[in-house]
């Protein structure tokens, strides 16, 4: 429900985010000696969090909704450690929703203009981009398939075994794994494949980030709004309800552009859960490790 409150010029300081409070407890309830004794007050979380959270009812004896199993918490092991994290991912939602609100701003033309170089003109309804045509052509002619599609996996990986290419899969790292086991062939086989390498790599960005990307995520505003849901997989990360928000590609990342007055901070986070992870462990040696560069070299 908060998503629409940043929008009105609203903002929340503190909350308790129910449906995110539940999952944490209930997984902390099946740690061996946790000491947490937790039965869900409600049937809280959703799949989509554009649709607001509908609970079923007040179970019998709670006096309200939006009460908070202190019993649970109290009977850990670490309470202070369980309401701390309860406390940091119910201020992540806050955040979440006031990202999705804030939207990322987004030059529509610059993305248009990266998609006209990389793929040619914008294609009609039901076609190839062009340069995407003229690769499946290519390809065809260099497997000797003529009228193969490419985006028929089937059918192309048939092509490429006839062609003496020999895969099990036609996904990327199979491919490139035959070129690189071709030892004095490898320039050859790099060669044959090239064109089939270069359309994966094309076909995902018109499917992932092209046209009708721009149609269905750019708003009238000129901003990418993406919804995120806060420890959505198993690690605890974050993760995005479309729009593959988590990771905006390389070939269409400079269509993101500060609005005037404003910068663009740019952070990584490469290698984040060693290094966290040395931090907990007093791990010395890995922390020096996680300073360079790249921790596993």
């Amino acid at each position: 429900e908060y998503a629409a409150w940043p929008v009105a010029g609203v903002r929340v300081d503190r909350c308790w985010d129910l449906a995110l409070v539940q999952r944490i407890l209930r997984h902390a309830a099946t740690a061996p000696g946790s000491g947490v004794r937790y039965t869900p007050v409600a049937q809280l979380e959703v799949a989509d969090p554009t649709e607001p959270v509908r609970p079923a009812r007040v179970p019998a004896g709670q006096e309200s909704f939006f009460d908070l199993p202190d019993e649970a918490v109290e009977g850990s092991a670490h309470p202070h450690r369980l309401r701390l994290l309860a406390a940091a991912e119910s201020q992540g939602a806050l955040v979440a929703a006031e990202i999705r609100a804030a939207g990322l701003p987004w030059d529509r033309g610059v993305h248009e203009a990266l998609l006209a170089e990389q793929l040619g003109p914008r294609p009609a309804p039901g076609e190839r981009p062009a340069r995407l045509q003229t690769l499946a052509e290519r390809i065809a002619d260099v497997l000797g398939s003529p009228g193969l599609s490419p985006d028929s996996q089937p059918s192309l990986l048939r092509a490429l075994q006839t062609a003496g290419v020999a895969v099990e899969s036609t996904r990327q790292w199979d491919l490139k794994h035959w070129i690189d086991a071709g030892g004095a062939e490898r320039e050859a086989r790099a060669a044959l494949l090239a064109p089939l390498l270069e359309y994966k790599a094309l076909a995902r960005l018109w499917t992932a980030n092209g046209w009708h990307w721009l149609d269905q995520w750019i708003g009238d505003d000129g901003r990418f709004h993406a919804a995120y849901l806060v420890g959505g997989v198993v690690t605890g990360r974050w993760a995005a309800h479309g729009g593959g928000a988590m990771q905006v590609p390389a070939g269409v990342r400079d269509a993101v552009r500060a609005d005037p007055g404003w910068t663009l901070t740019v952070a990584d986070a490469s290698q984040v859960e060693p290094r966290i992870l040395a931090a907990m462990a007093a791990d010395e040696a890995l922390a020096r490790a996680g300073t360079t560069p790249d921790l596993y070299r």
